[in-house]
């Protein structure tokens, strides 16, 4: 991914800021300026942009919005990149505040939400989710692997560098997602914690059941596994199993024992019901024989009763029907009265019809005459009211017509008026506008020279800032030569040290040879055989160690004397490259203006650039006064030709309504004849209303003497039917009347009673003391027969003899005891033996399931174990650590290569060795500096600070070349790199910038964020961000 374009609206301290990486020409920049001016918020725009959240972890993705802003701009980011050729777009605005379009006291702004759109080459756009996971799948990592590759943030990555292996493994879990092998040792754990958790629940399984075993008191083995030693499980099941056969053939003799008693138990009990059931009838033999006989000594009685009943019995039959005769007699009686009223009330209701009939033909005469009179007049009246309604109307009409035209004639006066004005204006816009036509021009030609003075203006402060870098380094060269002239004086002190040293070492050797030399015999060293002049051993003599010592002093200070001066000669060198550049920065800007003294062209460009500004305020002025006029003029213009249009079309309208008030007032005349008999419309609308009442009151009077005579109508024929009715009611009442005397008459003869004894019956006897005879003898004669039906039953009896049945009684008790006891001991042993068995394959099938179970957990904990580091022999490191601890090799790889060189092949970084790690907490992500000099190793945290930078950031680069192999198809061309160079002394510096320059190849873009001011003299190309009390702003310049 490769940075084209980015804008900021309303976004931390920018207002409106454009920033275009296109017009970069190499891909390393510096975004540098005072601390606070904003430098790092353009990093954080850019991972808004992609991610909707800050860059910097101090920032809330809620707070984006600028202070330095109005309300009304809205919060915006745009970012346009490239990646494999392809451009995408992205706008993204934050959550923000809005001023509400309603104001209100309480609260005078709304919030509006997040929106993002993402603009594809092919013209698609994707809002909201879509966008954000096409971003994320565009650009191929997390916001945190971002943050790792493309931001290497002021502090952070020294964090890192430092950091104990458990802060450590968390960041490596976000960036190379290793959180599934820590997911794979809390699964082992939760399901360690599971298995222990069953094994306890067979734990308590088993001593549940061993303490429902009955007849293993006596067992070595049962209290052990009953207080939960399991151990001794498989022993005690062995010896149950022994116990459980026992119990089981006592069991079977106990239920032959019980069989046998529920045999003899079985023929006692048949016995004994044979025997009470021949007993039970003999008692209710001779209780029936006992009730017979009472019941016999009763009939008498009983006789008299019934022969009473049945004459009872007559009487009422015979008194029914006679209360029918009686009920006949009285409803012919009533009808009979009814007749006699109905043919009396028939005859005058004959007469009064025939008189209301008379009525009713002279009023319906009346009325016709009435109404067709009324009829007549009715209509000649609603033409007359419809006249005087049209009247109404035509007034009306004339009064708004003529009320309108005295508008249009106001109207048509105040145009012609507004069109003499509007003629007066146009003359005066057309002189403004002549005045002021070629203002734009001047202002442009003043806006160019202004521009070829800013550009000088910016030469000439690169210019000065150049000299301020030259006297900076002079002065450094300076002292730069003091320290290598110090360095020569110790040097040649040092040599001739050494070649002092040397000549006594010599010296001291020739003086041991001497001594050991004789006459005639050859030296060692020429080989003569005379030696004339001895040489003798001198006061002070030195080793051949001490003398090397003082040559390897002299050799390293003599490197390091090349060295420095090596360096010396090329700060010279680019001291020297510096100055003609300022004197090239200078002579263009001579040539410019043609002032060849740096005082005088300062002060030209300056006064030059407020006169140009003064006249470009001017000329913008008058520009802005000719658009005003220019705009006026046209509007003038088109409103002059509006109101020419609109008097027109009044003048028609005025013609149109004095036609209109003509025609309407020749229609009034010829209505007002029409209506010439009646004053008002009111007159006539009383003299309607009069005539109507006499006509509905001539209507009332017809209706209400034919509802009369309807009404007698119904009443005369009301009356008739009710006769008739009547009449044929009485015949049949006669004829029953006869019917039920003579059907009295029979039952007497019948029941041969005479009326006096009929009489006698009823006036002795009651209907209630009736029904309580006549069932007191139903129950006699029933009880009698169910009786005699009994005894018959049981006369086979008398051929049988009655048992004893208190000693059959007396035995079945005895069987019946002795038995439940067989019972009771039988279940018992049944229980037991059930419950042992059950018992006893529960243990048996639960010692299986927990061998298998306790094998599994060993081989869980031992995996556990294993993976966790939780082993007490190993080093104490999880396999997540282990797998980061691959990860960070690679990196290291990586991370040694920047590392060597920038500290001038003297250190590398490396993991400490699992030889060396402790028990009590996890090291494996621990660092380690190794020196290629003294090939020593020590910690990280006692690197100094430009050491811990520039650890750091080999391994921050080195980081963020892995994440981006591991992605594979990844190409992110861009990193921006956070303050960190302030701890760097020149050299180290040097040797940054230059790693940096070559990691900015043609395609990797690479920008420092810095405030150092040496970077600025090494960087050509500088986005330069500057802050205000109206925000902040970036400009790029280019040396």
């Amino acid at each position: 991914m490769k940075p084209i374009y980015l804008k900021m609206n309303s976004f931390g301290s920018f207002v409106d800021q454009e920033i275009d990486f296109s017009r970069l020409k190499e891909n390393l920049f510096l975004i540098c300026g005072d601390t606070g001016s904003g430098k790092s918020t353009i990093f954080d725009a850019i991972v808004f942009a992609l991610y909707g959240q800050a860059g910097s972890q101090y920032r809330s993705k809620y707070n984006f919005q600028s202070e330095f802003a109005p309300l009304d701009l809205v919060p915006m980011v745009k970012f346009v990149f490239e990646i494999q050729h392809q451009t995408y777009t992205i706008v993204r605005k934050p959550k923000h505040k809005r001023l509400k379009k309603r104001k209100s006291s309480k609260e005078p702004y709304t919030f509006v939400n997040e929106t993002v759109e993402l603009f594809l080459e092919n013209g698609t756009v994707l809002n909201q989710k879509e966008a954000d996971i096409e971003i994320e799948k565009i650009v191929g990592l997390t916001k945190s692997q971002f943050m790792q590759i493309a931001m290497i943030a002021q502090g952070e990555f020294r964090e890192l560098l430092k950091s104990d292996s458990d802060k450590k493994r968390e960041m490596f879990r976000k960036l190379f997602h290793t959180e599934k092998y820590n997911t794979i040792i809390e699964i082992l754990k939760e399901k360690l914690t599971a298995l222990n958790h069953q094994l306890n629940e067979m734990k308590m399984f088993v001593t549940l059941q061993v303490s429902q075993i009955q007849g293993m008191d006596s067992s070595q083995y049962f209290e052990a596994v009953k207080n939960g030693q399991l151990s001794f499980l498989e022993s005690f099941l062995n010896e149950l199993e022994l116990k459980f056969e026992k119990q089981k053939e006592e069991y079977e003799v106990s239920v032959f024992h019980l069989e046998k008693i529920l045999k003899q138990k079985e023929e006692i009990n048949t016995k004994y019901i044979k025997a009470n059931t021949l007993f039970e009838s003999f008692q209710k033999l001779e209780k029936s024989k006992e009730e017979y006989s009472q019941l016999m000594n009763q009939k008498m009685d009983m006789d008299q009763l019934a022969e009473k009943i049945q004459k009872l019995s007559f009487c009422f039959e015979i008194q029914r029907e006679y209360d029918w005769l009686i009920r006949y007699q009285k409803d012919l009686e009533k009808i009979q009265m009814d007749i006699q009223k109905e043919e009396k009330n028939l005859p005058v209701l004959e007469q009064n019809w025939k008189y209301l009939k008379t009525e009713k033909d002279k009023i319906q005469l009346e009325y016709e005459h009435n109404l067709k009179v009324y009829s007549s007049f009715e209509q000649k009246s609603f033409r007359i009211l419809e006249a005087f309604d049209h009247l109404k109307e035509l007034y009306e009409t004339i009064s708004k017509k003529e009320e309108d035209l005295k508008k249009k004639k106001e109207q048509f006066r105040l145009l012609e008026r507004s069109c003499q004005k509007l003629v007066q204006e146009l003359e005066y816009h057309e002189k403004i506008k002549e005045k002021y036509k070629d203002s734009l021009e001047r202002y442009n030609e003043r806006k160019e020279k202004i521009n070829e003075i800013l550009v000088i203006e910016d030469k000439i402060k690169g210019c000065l800032s150049l000299e301020e870098e030259y006297n900076q380094k002079e002065k450094e060269i300076l002292n730069y030569e003091k320290e290598v002239q110090n360095l020569n004086r110790i040097y040649q002190n040092s040599k001739e040290k050494a070649d002092a040293s040397f000549q006594l070492y010599i010296a001291s050797q020739a003086g041991i040879l001497a001594k050991h030399l004789k006459e005639n015999e050859p030296c060692p060293v020429c080989g003569s055989f005379h030696h004339p002049k001895l040489c003798s051993l001198p006061e002070q003599w030195i080793s051949k160690e001490k003398m090397d010592e003082d040559n390897q002093k002299c050799e390293q200070l003599k490197s390091e004397l090349l060295k420095k001066a090596a360096s010396l000669k090329a700060y010279k060198e680019n001291l020297n490259e510096l100055n003609q550049k300022i004197q090239i920065k200078w002579n263009e800007c001579f040539e410019k203006v043609q002032i060849y003294k740096k005082e005088e062209i300062q002060s030209y460009i300056s006064d030059t650039r407020k006169q140009l500004e003064k006249e470009m305020d001017i000329k913008k002025k008058e520009y802005q006064q000719y658009l005003s006029s220019d705009q006026k003029w046209n509007q003038l213009l088109k409103k002059k030709e509006e109101e020419q249009t609109i008097k027109q079309n009044i003048s028609n309208v005025l013609i149109s309504l004095r036609e209109q008030i003509q025609s309407l007032n020749q229609n009034v005349l010829s209505i007002q004849k029409e209506i010439k008999p009646y004053q008002s419309k009111e007159e006539l609308i009383l003299e309607i209303k009069e005539k109507k009442d006499i006509l509905v009151k001539k209507e009332k009077e017809y209706q209400n003497i034919q509802n009369q005579l309807m009404n007698l109508q119904k009443e005369k024929i009301q009356c008739e039917s009710v006769l008739k009715e009547n009449q044929k009611k009485a015949i049949d009442l006669e004829w029953d009347m006869k019917k039920q005397k003579e059907v009295v008459h029979s039952k007497f003869e019948q029941y041969k009673i005479k009326k006096e004894d009929y009489l006698k019956y009823l006036k002795e006897n009651t209907k209630e003391q009736y029904e309580i005879d006549k069932k007191e003898w139903e129950a006699y004669n029933s009880k009698l027969h169910s009786l005699e039906t009994l005894i018959q039953s049981l006369s086979y009896l008398e051929k049988e003899e009655k048992p004893d049945i208190q000693k059959l009684k007396v035995e079945l008790d005895r069987i019946f005891k002795e038995a439940e006891n067989q019972i009771q001991i039988h279940h018992e042993m049944e229980r037991i033996v059930k419950q042992n068995e059950n018992v006893f394959y529960q243990l048996k099938e639960n010692h299986q399931k927990r061998n298998e179970v306790i094998s599994l957990q060993m081989r869980y904990e031992k995996l556990y174990r294993k993976l966790s580091g939780t082993m007490s022999k190993d080093a104490k490191m999880d396999i997540e650590t282990f797998v980061q601890r691959y990860y960070l090799k690679q990196i290291l790889v990586k991370a040694n290569r920047r590392f060597e060189k920038l500290s001038a092949y003297q250190f590398h970084l490396v993991l400490k060795d699992l030889d060396d790690f402790g028990k009590v907490r996890n090291e494996g992500l621990d660092l380690m500096v190794h020196s290629l000099i003294t090939n020593q190793y020590r910690d990280v945290s006692s690197l100094s600070g430009g050491e811990s930078f520039m650890a750091a950031l080999s391994l921050a680069l080195g980081m963020a070349d892995q994440i981006q192999e591991t992605q594979g198809a990844l190409h992110l061309n861009m990193m921006f790199i956070d303050e960190g160079f302030g701890s760097l002394d020149q050299v180290s510096l040097q040797q940054a910038i230059r790693i940096l320059k070559e990691m900015a190849t043609e395609e990797k873009c690479i920008g420092i964020i810095s405030h150092v001011s040496e970077l600025k003299g090494q960087i050509e190309q500088q986005l330069v961000v500057s802050k205000n009390e109206k925000g902040s702003r970036a400009k790029w310049h280019f040396d």
